[in-house]
């Protein structure tokens, strides 16, 4: 079952690295594709965490207890997850902030894979540790 539950975490992280990694692209080629925060279009800001959370993922780093896989994972979670919660705040508070995936605003729906990605992450930590423990 754990096995499952990684396979679903990686492909839910590879789905957002693709998404993230297109809407990058099409702003970099295309421009305002989606908004910025500062200077920094969140898009690539959304692709960063992604990718960070995709090299906790692959890169073990060759830790016994995996703490810098874990770090490196969370942290692109917490990019990422955050950055979803403003955009969904501010969408609901502004309207038309976050570009869109037909008629939902992608913000609202990297915060949906965001709480995923976290609960399978969280489960498989949990599985692992009573595994070793």
């Amino acid at each position: 079952m754990t096995a499952s539950f990684r396979a679903l975490l990686a492909f839910l992280v590879a789905v957002g690295l693709l998404t993230s990694s297109r809407l990058a692209w099409r702003e970099g080629t295309v421009g305002e594709a989606c908004p910025s925060l500062s200077s920094v279009p969140a898009c690539y800001i959304a692709f960063a965490a992604y990718l960070l959370m995709a090299l906790g993922l692959v890169a073990k780093f060759n830790s016994r207890d995996g703490i810098i896989y874990r770090n490196i994972f969370v942290l692109g979670l917490v990019i990422a997850g955050g950055l979803a919660l403003f955009g969904s705040v501010m969408e609901l508070v502004q309207g038309d902030v976050c570009p869109r995936a037909g008629v939902i605003p992608m913000c609202y729906l990297s915060l949906v894979f965001c709480a995923a990605i976290g609960l399978l992450f969280w489960h498989t930590a949990q599985a692992s540790a009573a595994i070793q423990g």
